[in-house]
């Protein structure tokens, strides 16, 4: 998510406003990538489901195991460009944490994916709270420059 601040002064007041570009198309894609994991999962639990068959039908299972490729190709490639766009979204680093999970079985992958998205929210509730705190002091700040000069 790409963001922009445009900082205006009206009568001593800092105004800050933010344009989200693409916020939308972000989650549509982001949904896109997670119906298409959703689907390579489903795929690749039938395949498992006709391996394990008295009658193995082959064939059905290589063409299910084609429809988890694809299915798991295309959630990867909108992730990866995701990630690319927005390397400090936890959302979109936990979704590619499930699809290395769930579909690409590489659980020490998908586990260094669900750290960097659990530190990096870490990071913004800590940063949040930091900028709480100082917007606090200000105000506290202003105020008794207020008092002070109304004594005055």
């Amino acid at each position: 998510m790409r963001q922009f601040h445009i900082n205006t002064s009206i009568s001593g007041e800092i105004v800050t406003e933010s344009i989200l570009l693409s916020e939308n198309n972000l989650r549509q894609e982001l949904e896109i990538a997670q119906n298409s994991t959703e689907a390579a999962k489903l795929f690749f639990r039938h395949v498992l489901l006709q391996l394990t068959k008295e009658q193995v039908d082959l064939d059905r299972a290589m063409k299910l195991l084609v429809k988890t490729v694809e299915f798991g190709r295309n959630a990867r490639n909108i992730l990866t460009k995701l990630v690319e766009q927005n390397p400090s979204n936890p959302q979109i680093i936990r979704a590619f944490g499930t699809l290395i999970r769930d579909v690409e079985h590489s659980n020490d992958e998908a586990e260094l994916l669900f750290v960097q998205a659990n530190a990096i929210e870490d990071e913004n509730s800590t940063s949040a709270l930091a900028h709480n705190l100082i917007e606090i002091k200000l105000i506290e700040t202003q105020t008794h420059f207020k008092l002070t000069k109304k004594k005055n």
